[in-house]
């Protein structure tokens, strides 16, 4: 008899090989899942601060926009210029910035056109936090006009 002939896979033979497959696929899942979870906990302080912020950060934008009360405006004022020099540079992203450059030229030069800038700002902001998070469902699409 030649020996080069393949034995036939017994069914014994087969379902220790699919129960090393299914360990080995198991225990794969099971690494990437923790090393996903970790990544995610590494992220979650940063996260957290740039939602804080980005909150924030639309608040004074729309206290800026629509208040009438002059005390608040300056208070709102002074707030949007410590996020504008410094916090929010820690977490936001180049839209973020270039969003922010845009209201406080619009703060400046034109203070009646604030309301579509603040809400340009929301947008933005929105759009930042769903990359940030991977959360599709925050993504903000402009509806078609």
């Amino acid at each position: 008899m030649n020996q080069n002939m393949k034995q036939p896979i017994t069914l014994e033979a087969a379902v220790k090989l699919i129960t090393v497959g299914v360990s080995v696929v198991a225990l794969s899942w099971g690494g990437v899942s923790f090393l996903i979870t970790k990544r995610l906990e590494a992220r979650r302080p940063y996260l957290d601060y740039q939602l804080e912020l980005y909150k924030e950060t639309a608040k004074v934008a729309v206290t800026l926009a629509t208040s009438k009360d002059s005390a608040q405006v300056d208070k709102a004022r002074k707030r949007f210029d410590e996020l504008y020099w410094g916090e929010l540079a820690l977490v936001e992203t180049p839209e973020v910035e270039s969003q922010m450059v845009k209201f406080g030229r619009a703060l400046e030069a034109s203070p009646e056109s604030l309301q579509d800038e603040a809400l340009d700002l929301a947008h933005v902001l929105r759009s930042s936090l769903a990359k940030s998070w991977s959360i599709e469902d925050w993504e903000y699409t402009r509806p078609a006009k």
